[in-house]
């Protein structure tokens, strides 16, 4: 399949959920995904995404559910993102993630990542399964 940035200049920023699962779509998430702002679902699971997470993720404030797993994105991890598992993702996890006090479900497991593991806030509620291959 193309590159779907083409895709998101023309959906309504009242659309609530997109999920686009093993769709095969490939290329990089477009920056103008941030014109979604009443996004409150989004899965691109299992397609060929590359590149990094836009910066435009942070806008989307009813965003509840964020899948990117199992794809190729590579970078650092955003604080909105909640499922970054299956990726090439490096550096450490941020520290203000403990921030993060409603987070229900967090994985960032088979990437590249370093550094210690938060054991408070939201982290004391999930398992090793979340961290597992870094």
């Amino acid at each position: 399949m193309a590159p779907f940035q083409f895709l998101f200049g023309n959906l309504s920023s009242s659309l609530e959920k997109i999920a686009a699962v093993g769709c095969g779509i490939k290329g990089t998430i477009p920056s103008e995904i941030g014109n979604l702002i009443s996004l409150t679902y989004l899965s691109l699971f299992a397609n060929d995404l590359i590149g990094a997470i836009p910066m435009t993720v942070k806008g989307m404030q009813k965003l509840q559910a964020l899948d990117l797993s199992r794809n190729k994105i590579q970078g650092f991890i955003p604080q909105e993102i909640l499922d970054l598992s299956h990726n090439n993702l490096s550096g450490m996890i941020p520290k203000s993630t403990i921030k993060l006090l409603n987070l229900i479900y967090f994985n960032v497991s088979f990437n590249s990542l370093s550094g210690e593991i938060q054991t408070s806030g939201p982290f004391q509620n999930f398992t090793s399964q979340s961290f597992i291959s870094n």
